[in-house]
């Protein structure tokens, strides 16, 4: 887990930009790491017309969003989900236990 200004996200964590340029604009991105001397998140655009590309962006432009990972989408679709918004973005709280 990677620690910002006030910020706490995982390595890989899917995120959201916010109130930047036009173009990026709520592009989808992948966390990397926070660079303490930038202040900066390292974030890897998602979508395939930036080639991967890695940019630093202040953390009031980040927004955490949530995922189910393949692996998990089975037991994910019985299971009753609330979602809560918080100061890194929306997340979900599981409401009932997941099946086997």
């Amino acid at each position: 887990m990677w620690h910002g200004t006030r910020l706490r996200l995982h390595e890989g964590g899917c995120a959201f930009l916010v109130g930047l340029t036009t173009e990026l604009e709520g592009e989808a991105c992948e966390v990397i790491r926070f660079c303490g001397k930038a202040k900066k998140w390292v974030v890897r655009l998602a979508d395939r017309a930036f080639a991967g590309k890695e940019v630093l962006v202040k953390e009031r432009h980040v927004s955490f969003t949530y995922a189910v990972l393949p692996d998990f989408v089975d037991s994910a679709r019985d299971a009753n989900f609330c979602v809560k918004t918080g100061p890194a973005g929306r997340y979900l709280v599981a409401t009932a236990p997941f099946s086997k």
